[in-house]
């Protein structure tokens, strides 16, 4: 094991050296990767393959405003900070009155001072600030002009029209939801109010390894493959290949992505 002062140095990628048995570790500088695979999990999380397309898909850069409901255990939302940088802004939300002191608790961690931490149900409440939110704990902030919005909730068409009051014209939306009728409630909803390009994904991703593998030789008279002994006589004929190959068994849905952009705001 790893004394705590010892493996949290700011000196990455040197390695240190732990107190049985001398094991050598290598200390890595977190990014969003480790932290998913690291996180506890309160809640289920967006992994790699997801996230990315959500990142891409939003448009997220350098400077975004972005809104997001369903804060969690903070695995998109580490994401979204890297990405937008110290001079864009992340406003999250969760229902969970535990979750959010601990997500606050993990922001402080990350001295990240460019996120907003709400507790409220968004679905009815929408998103601005509310005069109750001091009396809930919240932060007081002003009102939201945002570039994108993240919404992870079992309903989620019951909070798009409070999504359209924080967006702004031209603004991108992402709906995560596991059930294809949760979809299609969600994209006939989005079809009434304004908005436009509604498409749904499905991330299924699979490794594949690089594999090496001998071809076994025949002898052409008698049409039988050879035995060790002629084989290694026979060394210069000997022929190998590289091949791809993945796992027999892969875990594949996780959840369906449905994007759409605001063409029209009210």
């Amino acid at each position: 094991f790893f004394f705590n002062d010892t493996a949290t140095t700011e000196i990455y990628t040197e390695q240190i050296v732990g107190s049985v048995r001398c094991v050598q570790e290598t200390v890595l500088k977190p990014n969003p990767m480790l932290i998913t695979n690291s996180v506890p999990h309160r809640t289920q999380i967006l992994y790699s393959t997801d996230i990315s397309t959500v990142i891409l898909r939003l448009g997220v850069l350098p400077g975004s405003t972005v809104v997001e409901s369903g804060t969690g255990s903070c695995s998109l939302s580490t994401s979204f900070l890297m990405s937008i940088g110290p001079q864009g802004h992340l406003y999250t939300y969760e229902f969970n009155q535990d979750r959010v002191v601990k997500a606050r608790e993990y922001f402080e961690s990350l001295k990240a001072s460019n996120v907003t931490c709400i507790w409220r149900d968004v679905c009815s409440d929408g998103f601005q600030s509310l005069t109750t939110d001091k009396e809930r704990g919240n932060p007081e902030y002003q009102a939201i002009e945002s570039d994108c919005v993240f919404l992870d909730l079992p309903k989620p068409w019951e909070a798009l029209e409070h999504a359209v009051a924080v967006l702004k014209e031209n603004g991108r939306i992402c709906c995560f939801s596991p059930c294809i009728e949760q979809v299609q409630k969600t994209c006939e909803k989005m079809s009434k109010i304004g908005f436009g390009e509604i498409r749904t994904f499905e991330g299924l991703s699979r490794i594949f390894d690089r594999k090496k593998k001998f071809l076994k030789e025949i002898d052409r008279e008698t049409n039988q493959v050879l035995g060790k002994r002629k084989h290694e006589e026979n060394q210069g004929a000997k022929q190998e290949f590289y091949y791809t190959s993945g796992p027999f068994e892969n875990k594949t849905h996780t959840s369906y992505l449905t994007f759409a952009t605001l063409f029209k705001k009210a």
